[in-house]
């Protein structure tokens, strides 16, 4: 597995190749967290990342850094800092993990961690 210096929002970590990702379910955690929940299809996943990124505003576009990858047996964990502009002007900035599982190189699902009370805030104020 390598690791990706950059990509353009949440999702992106699945995709290695168009038909390399057979998420069987993508899990975001959190209680107070608006978008938590467990998403079983690409076409769920992206409804919700869009329902995310249409919380920020048009002028920049999200940007998600790997900053680190820790590798074990067919794990992966994948740290990430996003920042954005709210459509409020609020700077939004997150260290993200995602928790992946591997089957034969291609990932098969991931847990997402995230600040709850952030991603609150950008949902109640946008």
């Amino acid at each position: 597995m390598s690791a990706h210096n950059s990509h353009p929002g949440k999702a992106a970590i699945l995709h290695r190749g168009s038909n390399r990702s057979l998420i069987k379910y993508f899990h975001v955690c959190g209680t107070l967290n608006p978008p938590a929940g467990t998403y079983k299809s690409k076409a769920e996943l992206f409804a919700i990342n869009e329902k995310v990124i249409s919380k920020f505003s048009g002028c920049e576009s999200p940007v998600g850094k790997i900053t680190n990858v820790l590798v074990s047996g067919d794990s992966a964990v994948v740290e990430i800092f996003f920042q954005a502009v709210a459509k409020n002007g609020w700077k939004f900035e997150q260290e993200m993990c995602f928790v992946c599982k591997y089957e034969k190189e291609i990932c098969v699902s991931v847990r997402m961690y995230t600040d709850s009370a952030a991603e609150a805030k950008l949902f109640d104020e946008n």
